[in-house]
């Protein structure tokens, strides 16, 4: 009986450190933002040109609507997540906000969780740019940054219909793989209970 136990506990064991090796990092599909948070439409931005899951992906690189791009307005802002990896500080420059059209002053800010008081402001920029994160204020080397945001800065009112910022695409050109909780820990403790009650049996 006690060699019983003795091969459950090892059983036990050898699984939970499977789980642990199997939990491996999410494999970045591609460094662009995947999701929408937010979007805040500005004045003069004609009805082609408002659906803001065309700012997600890699970018179109035509000012032809259909094609897959953005307008903020003037005075709107969005919000864009990457899912399945995180911006990073790294060598040169971070991130590159692809803007077609005519130039139009935006402001990028980004954060690690999205939430109120977190957004960092990085720089400004009319046309397409990439930004060093590391050069702006508040920016750690070791955090991860999921969140973008980009707010329309035109201090004179841009006309219809493509009105301010006009996004086509948001890429990451450092960034790291995001980590999904390991299942191992729930499963040490489903295995925990199992032994306390065979400890009884041994």
């Amino acid at each position: 009986m006690k060699t019983a136990c003795l091969a459950a506990l090892a059983a036990l064991i050898l699984l939970s450190l499977t789980v642990t090796t199997d939990a491996a990092p999410v494999a970045i599909g591609d460094p662009y933002a995947d999701a929408v948070v937010s979007y805040t439409e500005g004045s003069n931005v004609g009805d082609n040109v408002d659906d803001p899951a065309l700012a997600i992906g890699g970018p179109d690189g035509t000012v032809t609507p259909a094609a897959g791009y953005v307008s903020l307005g003037n005075g709107g802002s969005i919000i864009l997540e990457f899912t399945d990896n995180a911006l990073i500080d790294g060598a040169g420059d971070d991130i590159r906000i692809f803007e077609v059209g005519n130039p139009d002053t935006y402001e990028l800010s980004i954060s690690v969780d999205g939430s109120n008081g977190s957004w960092i402001f990085i720089g400004s920029a009319s046309v397409t740019a990439s930004f060093d994160i590391g050069a702006a204020t508040g920016v750690s080397p070791t955090a991860q940054y999921r969140f973008v945001k980009l707010d329309d800065g035109n201090a004179i009112l841009t006309p219809a219909p493509v009105a301010g910022l006009d996004l086509d695409a948001v890429e990451a050109l450092n960034s790291v793989d995001i980590v999904p909780e390991p299942a191992s820990v729930a499963l040490l403790s489903l295995g925990s209970l199992a032994l306390i009650k065979r400890r009884r049996m041994c």
